[in-house]
This record gives structure tokens, C-alpha cells and sequence, in this order.
């Protein structure tokens, strides 16, 4: 081998070398980002494309048949794997991961596959390399074949996913922010370069004849990768697409087209439904969810309303859904749970009109329904009955028994107070031992009744207290009895009504009932 045989192998072998070498710092950064989405695929292609520019490299050091067929059998893994497997990265990188499922990748390597089987059993049949020869019109003696059938099949298959991907990817690209743009445009051209570089090959217009320039053009591919993951901050300012943020929503989401059909839900939507998503698509929504019967029906596209669902509280919004040309494609319709904070407001509900300790309605409750009782006793002629209830000698209870004997007290009366209330009464306790009775549709003879068993019942209970001691306490009551069809006065008049009936009923001495 003669100086400038070696000088010319080594024009030769050097950029493939350098090619491999930027492939190995491309794995190695994939290999730091192998757990983010699409890293993983990216370090399967670093690797295939160093097999690829590797074994060219060593093509050329000028070995025996024998090896150079071992170094093209090795090339042929890194070309099955590389062209997949940068499309898989960009694709899951880039948001869309989604389309590509187990059973779709599995289809896409069938072609790859059988690529990397029909090298390996390249001696037994000439599906891969055919005419292999002896080409002297290079500067140097080097061993060239005429690629076979498969090797054709090969090419124009990962010609077409590189191609397909790109498009995809340029096509979508506007969804994305300025960043993530950027980072699409030096992924493409990363692609772009060595297909260009096989295209010239294969068209035989390269500027070397019959020498494919695909291997050294991973130099470039290399520079771009590395540069649009240092500059471009790929992996750190990873794109986050609409469909992610839709799929991972916690809101149940609905996507309907004109005739209600579903044809697109989450994962949220699919759990609150308890069907599987292929088994919902298609299907029409109020046939799964009833409660959007009455929602989908109305003429109006945009609307919202609170609905009920097996115990759960729901915020229901139906929207248009228009393309991106502002033509309207289809509905969207979100289920927000807001059973906590309904629950939270029936709390708060509950706090703001009733009593803490007896559980009881407060003053302001009870005069908002008073109002209400006395507006329906005028309206349709009916009697209305008030008490006044007052615990006798409740300040000597608390002194000899302590503010929790105290509470004791109240609690036990207020359980005796609810065990005579109708459905249509109104229990409140509206001061310290006061409480009150409304007692609507009831007369003067019916409200003697129920407060006479009061009395009797209150006096005959024993209350339990504290530190296993006993006691018993009496009531006073005051009785009004408002006649609707002669008496016109508010729920402050009655009341006090009743409040001097009570203050007469204690002036007799306690434990009795005085009706004015």
C-alpha cells in the first residue's frame, strides 16, 4: 500500500470516524436524558448511526473480503435501526407519543427487522448485496457491491418515514411556542441532511462517484442535534402539547360531534363513565350520561349548569369547538366534580343558620322564616302559633353544675323540643335558654296540646351530667296564636307577644304555660 493509498483511505476514514464520534456525545447526552419522553429512542439511534459510520470507517482500511462483508453486516444493523428510531424520538419528544402504540411500533419495525435478518443470512442468497466486486476506479482498491432487492426496500421505507415524520412535524409545528419551534427546525434538518446526501447517492449525482456521503453527512446531523439540545434546550423546554393537557385534565371532557355522538374523551371522563374509551366512542352521550339529555337538546351551543351523578356534585359546561379556520367542528362538554365545595357551602350554609351547640336554627333563620309563615297564614287564611320556651332557673343550674351542666341542659331539652316537631315546624334557639316554636297550620287548642306534653315531658326527664351527677329542669312557655283573617302584624310584634306570654307564665311560678 503505497503513501498516497493511505492518505486517500484516510480522507476516507476520518470523517466517518468523526461521525461516529458526534454520535457517541449524542448518546451520551440521550443516555443523561433516557427517561424523559423520547430520549430513550434517541440513544437507540446515536447507536445505530455509530454502527453505521463505525463500520464504514473501517471499510476502508483496505481488510480482507472476508471482514469487509463482517463491516457491511454490522453498517446494515445501524441502517435498520437508526431511520425508525429517530422518528420514534422526534415523534414521542414532540407531544404525539400517543399515536405511536405498542402495536403500531411493532408494525413499523416488521420492514427493519427483516432488513437486519436478511444481512445477517447474506451469505446464503444475495438479497442484500449482489455483484460484489473490486473497484479499482477509486484511488484505491476498494470492495463495492450493487445493492439488492431488500436494500432497496429498506431505503425507500426509511425514506418514507423520515419524509412522513418531517411533514408531520412542519405541519404541526405551529402548536407549539417559539422555542419548541426552533427545536423542530433543527430536528428536521438533522433528518433532512443525510437523506439528502442517500438521495444524491442513489440519483448518482454525488459529488464523488459511486461514494455515498450519507455516513460523513451525520457530522452535520450530529452538530444540529447537539446544538438544538444545548441552544435550543431540548429535554429542559420539553413541548407540552394541547392533547396532553386535555388527556391528563382532572375535569371529564367530552367531545361530541353534531349528532351527539361521543368521539373523543380523557382519561377522567373514561373513569367517571366506568366504560372503556373504545366502547364510548360513537356512542351517544345521553345514552351514558342521561343527566346531558336536557343540556344537549337546547338550541344554545354554549351553556352551563350544576348536575347530580351517582352521589357527585358536577359543574356541567357545553362549548363549540371550532377548527382552526373558525368553522365549527364539533362540542365540547366538561364535567368539573365540585362536590367539595358544594358540600362546603351547605356547611357554610349550615353554620350561618344554625345554633353551634343544639344544632338548632339561630334568631336570624328563625325571623326570615317567620316572615315567610306569616306572608302564607295572611295569604291563605290559615292560624300560625308562636312559642316562647325559657328553662327555669337555669342560672342556678349553671352555678351549681358548671357551663358544661350547663350545655348538658340544653342539649336534653333541645332532643325533647325535636322529638314533638312536625315536618312544617320551626325549632330555634334564640338566646342563652331561650328558644322558639313556629307552629304553622296550628290553633290556639292544638299549640295548648304540644306545649302542655313540652311541660310535662321536660319536667318528668332526668338529665345526666358530668361526673355521674343527675338533675331535672322545667320550662316556662308563652303561646301566640296569630289569626290571619283579623290580625296583621310582623314576626317582631308576634314574637314579643309571645315573649310577654312567657315573662306572665315565669311571674306565675315557673313549669307552666300562659297563652295571650
Amino acid at each position: 500500500m503505497t503513501d498516497s493509498h493511505i492518505l486517500w483511505r484516510l480522507l476516507f476514514i476520518l470523517p466517518n470516524l468523526l461521525a461516529a464520534f458526534g454520535m457517541c456525545c449524542v448518546g451520551a447526552v440521550a443516555w443523561r436524558y433516557r427517561r424523559h419522553r423520547g430520549g430513550l429512542a434517541l440513544l437507540i439511534f446515536a447507536i445505530g448511526v455509530f454502527l453505521w459510520t463505525f463500520f464504514e470507517a473501517l471499510n476502508f482500511l483496505g481488510l480482507s473480503q472476508e471482514w469487509v462483508l463482517f463491516f457491511w453486516r454490522m453498517e446494515a444493523l445501524g441502517v435498520s435501526i437508526a431511520p425508525l428510531a429517530i422518528v420514534v424520538a422526534v415523534i414521542d419528544y414532540f407531544g404525539y407519543g400517543h399515536f405511536l402504540t405498542r402495536r403500531r411500533i411493532v408494525i413499523l419495525s416488521i420492514v427493519p427487522a427483516l432488513e437486519m435478518m436478511a444481512s445477517v443470512t447474506s451469505p446464503w442468497h444475495e438479497w442484500v448485496w449482489q455483484a460484489i466486486r473490486v473497484d479499482h476506479s477509486w484511488p484505491f482498491p476498494i470492495l463495492v457491491n450493487t445493492p439488492g432487492p431488500v436494500s432497496w426496500v429498506c431505503f425507500g421505507y426509511g425514506s418514507l418515514l423520515l419524509f412522513a415524520s418531517m411533514c408531520f412535524l412542519l405541519l404541526r409545528q405551529h402548536e407549539l411556542q417559539r422555542p419548541q419551534q426552533y427545536q423542530v427546525y433543527m430536528v428536521v434538518a438533522a433528518m433532512l441532511i443525510p437523506m439528502l446526501a442517500t438521495a444524491f447517492y442513489v440519483g448518482r449525482i454525488s459529488p464523488l462517484p459511486n461514494t455515498s456521503l450519507t455516513t460523513m453527512s451525520f457530522i452535520l446531523s450530529g452538530i444540529l442535534l447537539m446544538c438544538g439540545i444545548y441552544r435550543n434546550r431540548m429535554f429542559d423546554l420539553a413541548p407540552v402539547t394541547a392533547y396532553e393537557i386535555y388527556r391528563s385534565l382532572d375535569d371529564a371532557v367530552f367531545v361530541l360531534n353534531r349528532a351527539h355522538r361521543v368521539l373523543d374523551l380523557n382519561a377522567a371522563a373514561e373513569s367517571m363513565l366506568g366504560i372503556a374509551m373504545s366502547d364510548s366512542v360513537g356512542r351517544v352521550l345521553s345514552e351514558l350520561l342521561p343527566q346531558a339529555k336536557d343540556l344537549l337538546e337546547s338550541e344554545s351551543l354554549e351553556q352551563r349548569i350544576e348536575v347530580q351523578w351517582h352521589g357527585q356534585w358536577y359543574d356541567v359546561r357545553l362549548t363549540a369547538l371550532d377548527s382552526l379556520d373558525g368553522r365549527f367542528s364539533s362540542r365540547l362538554m366538561v364535567w368539573r366534580d365540585v362536590t367539595a365545595r358544594k358540600r362546603l357551602e351547605a356547611e357554610l350554609t349550615r353554620q350561618a343558620v344554625t345554633d353551634e351547640l343544639t344544632g338548632l336554627y339561630n334568631r336570624r333563620h328563625f325571623f326570615a322564616r317567620g316572615a315567610e309563615e306569616i306572608e302564607h297564614a295572611r295569604r291563605y287564611e290559615r292560624p300560625l302559633s308562636v312559642m316562647m320556651i325559657d328553662i327555669d332557673r337555669f342560672k342556678a343550674v349553671n352555678d351549681r353544675y358548671g357551663h358544661e351542666g350547663g350545655d348538658c341542659a340544653l342539649v336534653v331539652l333541645t332532643n325533647i323540643l325535636i322529638s314533638e316537631l312536625r315536618f312544617v315546624d320551626c325549632i330555634a334557639r334564640i338566646g342563652g335558654e331561650e328558644f322558639a316554636m313556629l307552629l304553622p297550620e296550628t290553633n290556639a287548642e292544638a299549640a295548648h296540646e304540644v306545649a302542655r306534653r313540652l311541660i310535662s315531658k321536660v319536667a318528668s326527664t332526668e338529665i345526666a351530667l358530668p361526673q355521674s351527677e343527675k338533675t331535672n329542669i322545667t320550662i316556662s312557655v308563652g303561646l301566640v296564636t296569630l289569626n290571619a283573617m283579623t290580625e296583621d302584624m310582623s314576626m317582631s310584634t308576634l314574637l314579643r307577644r309571645a315573649d310577654d306570654a312567657l315573662f306572665l307564665a315565669k311571674d306565675a311560678g315557673r313549669n307552666r304555660l300562659v297563652h295571650i
